[in-house]
């Protein structure tokens, strides 16, 4: 795993995480700041899935691209092709296709696609694995709602209040 500033797929040799019995995954984020310069944000992602250790067998790729024009920022492609596919379109390819997989604030993450891998039968996983996953999906989707709170307060209010008049609230 390499962290830095400025790493690009150009200026750096991939380095995959190895699953059992065979396959491998690539893992990628670029972050910056965000407009207030308190919290690290993330940009670009990539989590790409081989099938083979040497990760030159693609499979799938789950990505995501903020402000992303033209397909869902966060989204999935599939290496492979779906001869049905060819009634809509002019190709069979899978992989031109963005299939979205989530908002902006609660997309897919690493912790989803390790999940995905272990309960497929892709991945063997070791004692624990659960509440690892568990517990860094929790933490995302609370990350997620401060940031949703603090785009819209508005909202966050009123769900307070409904919370209050319900008794939901200590």
């Amino acid at each position: 795993m390499f962290v830095g500033c400025g790493l690009t797929r150009n200026n750096l040799a991939p380095s995959a995480f190895r699953f059992a019995p065979r396959g491998a995954l690539l893992v990628a984020y670029q972050c910056r700041m965000d407009a207030g310069d308190e919290h690290l944000m993330v940009t670009a992602s990539t989590i790409e899935v081989y099938a083979d250790a040497g990760a030159t067998r693609q499979l799938c790729h789950f990505d995501y691209d903020r402000d992303k024009q033209g397909y869902p920022e966060a989204h999935l492609q599939i290496v492979g092709t779906a001869p049905a596919l060819a009634e809509w379109r002019d190709r069979s390819e899978l992989d031109r296709i963005h299939f979205p997989t989530g908002h902006r604030r609660y997309r897919l993450i690493l912790e989803d696609v390790i999940e995905f891998l272990v309960l497929e039968g892709f991945a063997a996983a070791r004692d624990g694995w659960e509440e690892a996953v568990a517990t860094g999906k929790a933490e995302f989707g609370r990350r997620q709602l401060a940031a949703a709170v603090l785009t819209d307060p508005q909202t966050a209010r009123a769900a307070l209040a409904e919370a209050s008049r319900r008794g939901l609230l200590n």
